[in-house]
């Protein structure tokens, strides 16, 4: 597990300073200590997923309840 934590904080501060800071990718893997490879597939990884981080609503394409339990009804 704690490798697991690691990598998620290489990515979020990979996409930190890669949106808040808008450092490029050099800077970033200069930064990180990541290979220049590693970042760009950081960041495509998430560019990919950003559908995955819009509200539910979105999502699902129309309105949408959230249920007991976490699931979601789709009205």
């Amino acid at each position: 597990m704690p490798a697991q934590r690691s990598a998620l904080r290489n990515i979020t501060e990979v996409l930190r300073l890669k949106f808040e800071a808008r450092f490029s990718h050099e800077r970033i893997a200069a930064a990180t200590g990541l290979s220049k490879g590693a970042v760009s597939n950081d960041v495509q990884r998430a560019h990919n997923r950003e559908g995955d981080l819009r509200e539910p609503d979105e999502r699902l394409g129309g309105p949408s309840r959230a249920l007991p339990g976490g699931g979601l009804l789709r009205e």
